[in-house]
């Protein structure tokens, strides 16, 4: 199985349990600290924090594990009465316990009850939330992980010490160490409990009832519920079409499974193991077209992303280069966001695309950032230098290089590739032309390889 980090992924396979927001909206109102939500509602642009972080928001898939209702817990109430019946039996005769027998009167249970249905599956609920947000929220999961591998060591190390210390002799050297290692023991032991304390305050949202559709949804802050609450009053779901296509996973480059489950030994045995749960057949995943990206004017750019470019570039000739546009794209999947910002150098032949993923799913939060540069030729060659391997096949108009290093190293690369050809000097709108002209180029390639399936009208809910 998929490790769960690579629902982070949107180049990994999309899991099976991923509903995509083609499910039909839905509606929602709030009752005191409570978000009652239909499952599979793609709720209006409010942060689920709620919190007042600020800052721009982002997709999040939020997937809730389904509470048993009174019908799975009686299920297995009675399901477990036969397996007591047994040991209970067994006490009173005084008999030897067999799990033999135990294991058959489980299964014989099991099979009874076969045609009994208890969902399981999780709920999922779509919204947005504040990047600061879920940046806080995840460097708190990472710092409580960390103290729990933290204490693996020490009370691994000193608990079988502390189970056979009452036999040691005190004059023994061991005796000494292992007196010495029950403090330790106890300050690690302090420390776990600690964190579950602190994971158990700080769990965020939590679904505590699901009832005919409706997901009772608690732990999201008093100004999302109040900006929902404001919002859930006449709203009606609008579907609107948009291109969608399917695309071959099992056909993409090298370059695309790297991506997908890094390097080295882990992400081959990750991709052997893809394969064998797939039994190497088709791995299909439903993808947007190109087109459907928004396009942002310079001026409207959020300032957050050109800091986020200034602090990449600070100090170098690229501290030059201006903005031209941004483009935001989502995915079908629901919690993922890309925004790509285009730079124009001080002669107007190059140009810098500055790319940052975001991807959320429950409270799990990736954030990568990658930097191209394009340049375009005026007999139609299109020269592209990137840090990393391109992850899609490359059109025969295009002379991609890698070039792994720093932006300034990169873009020192790529100039020196360029040098001494004849570029056509762009302004926005010769650009955008030059770039879509690209995107035309990269699916005809993808199309000829069978990777990317016909395009096809589709409705999403997602406001």
């Amino acid at each position: 199985m998929v490790p769960d980090d690579d629902a982070l992924n949107p180049y990994a396979p999309p899991s099976q349990e991923v509903v995509s927001p083609e499910v039909a909206g839905g509606v929602w109102r709030v009752e005191g600290d409570y978000l009652v939500v239909q499952e599979g509602t793609v709720l209006p642009k409010v942060d689920l924090d709620g919190r007042g972080m600020g800052g721009p928001l982002t997709p999040v898939a939020m997937k809730f594990p389904v509470p048993l209702d009174g019908k799975g817990i009686g299920l297995i109430a009675v399901a477990a009465l036969p397996v007591a019946g047994y040991m209970v039996y067994q006490a009173m005769r005084g008999g030897r316990i067999s799990w033999l027998w135990m294991m058959g009167i489980l299964i014989g249970t099991q099979f009874l009850f076969r045609g009994v249905k208890v969902r399981t599956a999780p709920a999922h609920v779509y919204g947005y939330i504040s990047v600061p947000a879920i940046r806080r929220i995840t460097r708190r999961v990472r710092l409580r992980r960390w103290l729990t591998i933290a204490m693996i060591p020490p009370i691994g190390g000193f608990l079988p010490l502390m189970a056979v210390l009452p036999s040691m002799r005190r004059s023994d050297d061991l005796y000494e160490i292992a007196k010495w290692g029950t403090g330790v023991l106890a300050i690690s032991l302090l420390i776990l409990f600690g964190v579950a304390i602190w994971s158990a305050i700080d769990r965020g949202w939590s679904c505590t009832r699901l009832r005919d559709g409706w997901v009772w949804v608690k732990g999201l802050g008093p100004e999302a519920l109040a900006g929902l609450g404001a919002r859930a009053v006449g709203y009606q779901p609008v579907p609107v079409k948009k291109k969608v296509f399917k695309m071959r996973l099992d056909l993409m480059p090298p370059g695309f499974w790297k991506k997908a489950f890094g390097t080295g030994p882990l992400g081959r045995f990750r991709f052997w193991m893809l394969r064998r749960k797939t039994k190497g057949g088709p791995i299909e995943h439903l993808s947007l077209h190109w087109n459907e990206r928004e396009w942002v004017p310079a001026a409207k750019v959020d300032p957050e992303f050109l800091e986020m470019w200034r602090l990449e570039i600070a100090g170098t000739a690229l501290a030059d280069w201006s903005p031209v546009y941004a483009e935001k794209f989502d995915s079908t999947s629901g919690f993922v966001q890309v925004i790509q910002l285009w730079f124009l150098s001080p002669d107007h032949r190059h140009a810098a695309a500055f790319t940052t993923m975001w991807v959320v799913n429950n409270r799990k939060f990736n954030e990568t950032r990658d930097v191209s540069f394009r340049s375009f030729a005026t007999d139609g060659r299109i020269f592209a230098t990137a840090a990393r391997e391109a992850i899609e096949l490359v059109p025969a108009e295009v002379d991609f290089a890698v070039v792994p290093g720093k932006p300034m190293e990169v873009a020192s690369a790529h100039l020196q590739r360029t040098s001494g050809e004849a570029l056509i000097a762009m302004n926005a709108e010769e650009l955008r032309h030059q770039e879509e002209r690209e995107l035309r180029l990269n699916r005809q390639t993808m199309e000829a390889a069978g990777i990317y399936g016909p395009l096809e009208d589709m409705d999403f809910y997602r406001p």
